[in-house]
C-alpha cells in the first residue's frame, strides 16, 4: 500500500505536470495538442506527463478521434488524498470544500510548557 502513495505523489513532483493540472483545472477538459500550445512544449513530453498521471487515476482520458482530451479525476484524488490521511491518522476534513475555512482544533499545552512559555515572554 506504501508504495501506491507513494508513485502518486511522486506524480506531482514535476513543475510541467502540474502546470498540467492547473491548466486542466482552470479549463475543464482539454485536448493534447492545446496543453501543448499553452505550455510550449512539444506533443510528445505533454502525453508522457499525462500517461504518467492517467496511470495514477489523478487524469481520465476521452478520445475524439484524431484527439485525446483529458480532465481531472477529481473524485479519485480526493479519495487518494482521504485515504492517505487516514492511512496516517490524520483527521482527513482538513480542507473544507464549502467555501469556509475548516475549524481546527487548539492542541492542548501541558502545564509544564504553559509555565516555560509565560517565563519566556
Amino acid at each position: 500500500m506504501q508504495d501506491r502513495y507513494a508513485y502518486f505523489f511522486k506524480c506531482f513532483s514535476h513543475g510541467s505536470r502540474n502546470r498540467i493540472l492547473r491548466l486542466l483545472a482552470a479549463n475543464g477538459e482539454m485536448s493534447v495538442e492545446a496543453l501543448a500550445g499553452e505550455m510550449q512544449i512539444n506533443s510528445s513530453t505533454i502525453s508522457r506527463h499525462l500517461n504518467n498521471l492517467k496511470i495514477q487515476g489523478v487524469v481520465t482520458m476521452r478520445v475524439d478521434s484524431p484527439s485525446h482530451y483529458y480532465s481531472l479525476n477529481k473524485e479519485e484524488i480526493k479519495a487518494i488524498f482521504d485515504e492517505f490521511l487516514s492511512y496516517l491518522n490524520i483527521e482527513a476534513r482538513l480542507v473544507s470544500t464549502d467555501g469556509e475555512k475548516p475549524v481546527r482544533k487548539k492542541k492542548k499545552t501541558p502545564d509544564s510548557a504553559k509555565k516555560s512559555i509565560m517565563k519566556a515572554k
